[in-house]
C-alpha cells in the first residue's frame, strides 16, 4: 500500500491570482507561500506545451489551498458539466461561488467536497490506491477528508491551466515507491517527478478526471 501521508492541500487553477487571493482572504484564508514557477518544469510537470505559473499557498479554515495561475490560462473556464471540476469547502459560511465559478460550500474537511468525473469508477480506483476507503456510491474517504465523485458525460480532457480546474494533492513518504505501486495498480504519469530542493512532486496521467498529484517533502 502508498504510504500516504495525508492530503497536504486542494489546488485551484483560477484566472486571476490576485482577485482569487482576496476572495479566499475574506473566508478567513491566511497567505503562506508564494511560488513562481517560469523554467519548463511547471509545463512539463503539468502536461502542457508551454507555460509559467504564479502559485499561492493559503492556510485555513480548511484545508490547504494551492492557487495557481497560469500564463497562457486555457481558452475556457472549467464548469460544473466538465471533468476535473469541483467545490471549496471552506468551513464556514461562503458567497457561494468563487471567482472562477467552483462552489464554495459550508462544510468540514470531512464534508463539502465533490469533485466530477467522466470515468467516476477510475477516479474512485485510483483514490483507493491512495488510501482512501469507498464510502457509498461514488464517495470515498481517508486521510481526514470526505470527497463524493460526481460523474459527468463530457469527454476529453481538461488542461491544467483551464480556470476553474481542482486537483488534490496527497503527501507521501516515498515518491519512487508511490509511483513503483501506482503503475502496478495501472496508473501512468503526466511526466517523470519535479524535483525542486527537498520538494518532488508529480502528477497522475488522469484527464479523465480531477487532477491528483503527489508530493514528497524531504529535508530542507
Amino acid at each position: 500500500m502508498i504510504d500516504v501521508r495525508g492530503v497536504h492541500h486542494l489546488g485551484l487553477t483560477v484566472g486571476d491570482l490576485a482577485t482569487a487571493s482576496a476572495f479566499y482572504a475574506s473566508a478567513g484564508y491566511q497567505p503562506a507561500d508564494r511560488i513562481s514557477l517560469t523554467g519548463p518544469d511547471g509545463a512539463v510537470g503539468n502536461g502542457l506545451d508551454a507555460a509559467s505559473l504564479e502559485i499561492a499557498f493559503l492556510i485555513g479554515p480548511t484545508p490547504t489551498l494551492e492557487l495557481v495561475e497560469f500564463d497562457p490560462p486555457a481558452p475556457r473556464r472549467v464548469s460544473a458539466t466538465d471533468p476535473g471540476f469541483g467545490s471549496v469547502p471552506i468551513g464556514r459560511p461562503g458567497a457561494g461561488q468563487d471567482p472562477d465559478g467552483r462552489p464554495v460550500t459550508f462544510g468540514t474537511a470531512e464534508r463539502g467536497l465533490f469533485l466530477t468525473s467522466a470515468a467516476p469508477e477510475r477516479t474512485v480506483r485510483l483514490l483507493d490506491a491512495l488510501g482512501f476507503d469507498r464510502d457509498g456510491d461514488g464517495a470515498v474517504t481517508g486521510h481526514g477528508v470526505h470527497v463524493d465523485v460526481v460523474g459527468v458525460a463530457a469527454p476529453g480532457r481538461t488542461p491544467a491551466n483551464a480556470p476553474g480546474r481542482v486537483h488534490l494533492c496527497c503527501e507521501v513518504a516515498d515518491m519512487q515507491k508511490a509511483c513503483d505501486e501506482l503503475a502496478a495498480a495501472g496508473f501512468d504519469l503526466v511526466s517523470a517527478p519535479r524535483v525542486s530542493g527537498h520538494l518532488s512532486w508529480v502528477f497522475v496521467a488522469h484527464p479523465e478526471g480531477p487532477g491528483v498529484e503527489l508530493l514528497e517533502i524531504g529535508t530542507p
